[in-house]
């Protein structure tokens, strides 16, 4: 989890030590209500970096999680916290020029109680028709046949896997 700027940066200063030719991304998750809270800070932090910005491509995919800030605050505070989160974030990758992906890994299914691949494509539709109404032309959304759900800042609505 990411609590603090230097959570990332630990990781890039690593890699840079390693002498590692090819980095790998790192990508802050913020699970718990404070780090939802903290997000925000935290990322200004980040952005503020010109060598940051530079070192990313001007792209970074952020982790939200929901089942720590559901326990620490309940579904819908929870669920609050987390939309808050990205409008928050989306509006500071406008400010720096950077493409934001927002990311959640399969515990969407959990969330919604699926099982079986057709309910995850009939959700990720609706979940397309919501990302529309409530974020207009500012977010992206991508389910793969694994009901992995990705959101982000891009203009365009892409999807992936059967979505169509």
């Amino acid at each position: 989890m990411t609590s603090a700027a230097s959570d990332i940066l630990s990781v890039a200063y690593l890699q840079k030590e390693a002498k590692i030719i090819n980095k790998l991304r790192v990508v802050p998750l913020f699970e718990t209500l404070d780090d939802l809270k903290n997000a925000k800070s935290i990322m200004n932090s980040l952005f503020s970096l010109p060598w940051y910005r530079k070192s990313i491509n001007y792209k970074q995919e952020i982790m939200i999680g929901y089942s720590d800030s559901s326990k620490d605050a309940g579904k819908l505070s929870a669920s609050w916290h987390q939309y808050k989160l990205q409008e928050e974030i989306l509006k500071l990758a406008k400010k720096h020029k950077i493409d934001i992906t927002f990311s959640n890994e399969q515990e969407i299914m959990s969330l919604i109680g699926v099982k079986k691949f057709n309910e995850v494509i009939e959700f990720g539709k609706q979940l397309k028709k919501i990302l529309i109404i409530t974020r207009g032309d500012k977010g992206s959304i991508a389910i793969n046949e694994d009901g992995v759900t990705e959101c982000g800042s891009k203009k365009d609505l892409k999807t992936s896997g059967s979505l169509g």
